[in-house]
């Protein structure tokens, strides 16, 4: 039977995330296809290799429903999209007017928050594909809610025995030393007569003079 505890990512937020990226820049740089390779300035060269690591993600994330995997694979997906935020922020203004020029606005800051949303979808891609352990069904979230309940109880047990003992050891030593030796044993062997519990009752017809009574007789 498969197992369904495995933890796995949101890897349908990631290929979503990386898409819009790519196919958002495929149409805001439609102009610059054309030009070829010649006529593309220094930045978007990065740029495409950038967005080829983002479709091998994307590959990724649609056959590994676990995302990064580990440890060592959320540091890489980290490490790339880390230098993809911070590629954006060193050629932001070239960015900018790139975008620019593939939109029909007035408005410059549009581009300008066109940049922004791409790095913010870049770093929603990164967190998404971290692999998380599913929720508990009601099942089992109600036997993890009992099983804290009873640690906890078990816990204030012990703290309170634990205290009981610190004052009844606090108490003894004050005792040892306001009474004499002698007032001291007299204590003890009361106490002990006490926790011994009273003498059982006589069973009935047990009595001598009961059962004299019983007969008729009398003292």
């Amino acid at each position: 039977m498969e197992n369904t505890n495995l933890p796995e990512a949101k890897c349908g937020t990631v290929v979503a995330c990386l898409a819009v990226i790519i196919a958002g820049q495929a149409w805001l740089l439609r102009g610059l296809w054309a030009a070829g390779p010649s006529g593309w300035p220094a930045p978007l060269f990065g740029e495409l290799l950038f967005c080829a690591g983002m479709l091998a993600a994307i590959v990724w994330c649609w056959l590994k429903p676990r995302g990064w995997t580990n440890n060592r694979g959320c540091v890489i997906a980290f490490a790339f999209f880390g230098a993809y935020i911070v590629y954006q922020l060193v050629f932001f203004g070239v960015f900018s007017e790139l975008y620019l020029a593939g939109i029909d606005t007035e408005f410059p800051s549009v581009s300008r928050g066109l940049v922004a949303l791409k790095m913010v979808l870049a770093l929603m891609s990164a967190i998404a594909g971290v692999p998380a352990a599913p929720a508990p069904t009601g099942r089992e979230y109600a036997e993890k809610l009992r099983q804290a309940v009873y640690k906890q109880e078990a816990g204030w047990a012990k703290e309170s025995a634990a205290g009981a003992k610190k004052d009844l050891e606090s108490a003894m030593e004050k005792l040892k030393a306001n009474l004499s030796p002698e007032e001291m044993e007299a204590l003890m062997a009361e106490l002990r007569a006490q926790s011994a519990g009273p003498a059982p009752a006589p069973r009935p017809g047990s009595d001598p003079v009961e059962d004299m009574h019983g007969w008729g007789g009398g003292v």
